[in-house]
């Protein structure tokens, strides 16, 4: 797993994955993956709470996405481009 993000009020731990997943872990059970929730594409390379109720997420697809994080329901998708 790549990256966490602590969800304080629901005791539950998120992890960016190579795959573009998102896992999800109740605290204290880590052996155990609660949920998963496909996002991006390729790999997710950053993740930062935005606020406690919006998580921010970056990959190398190009794109960053806003979830908000109790449901995961996409909130926006932003797509970066690189000029070269």
């Amino acid at each position: 797993f790549i990256l966490k993000f602590i969800f304080k009020r629901e005791g539950k731990v998120v992890c960016g994955t190579g795959d573009g997943v998102f896992n999800i872990f109740n605290w204290n059970e880590w052996g155990n993956i609660s949920d998963r929730f496909p996002s991006h594409s390729e790999s997710i390379d950053c993740m930062v709470a935005v606020t406690p109720d919006i998580l921010c997420a970056g990959s190398s697809d190009g794109k960053i996405r806003y979830h908000y994080p109790y449901s995961f329901e996409e909130l926006m998708d932003l797509i970066i481009s690189w000029i070269i």
